[in-house]
């Protein structure tokens, strides 16, 4: 089984919110997107309020040419991280993993 990571950090750039993240990742890749999860971002045991994780279930050969650097200078999140799985359906699945996505409700 293989298995690559991509890490790419990026602590300066706009804030864009989970909402506008989901519909960024859909137009930009539409083909590729599958599903996409949400959950709680935590520092020294405590909740982060206005921050969450996001994961897409992605096919991960639409990703290669992706500049990963200039996506996160987009979004401004604080990592991005692309991982080979093997994902049923897909020939070439990955989760595309964003870190510390600004989130508002």
């Amino acid at each position: 089984m293989c298995y690559s990571v991509t890490i790419i950090t990026n602590i300066e750039g706009n804030m864009l919110n989970t909402t506008q993240v989901k519909d960024l990742i859909r137009t930009r890749f539409g083909g590729s997107l599958t599903q996409a999860y949400l959950n709680k971002c935590y520092s020294n045991k405590k909740e982060i309020a206005d921050k969450r994780n996001m994961a897409f279930a992605v096919d991960g050969d639409v990703y290669k040419g992706v500049d990963l650097t200039a996506l996160a200078k987009e979004i401004g999140c604080k990592r991005i991280r692309l991982h080979t799985a093997f994902l049923r359906g897909m020939q070439s699945g990955a989760w595309l993993r964003l870190q510390h996505v600004y989130y508002n409700k």
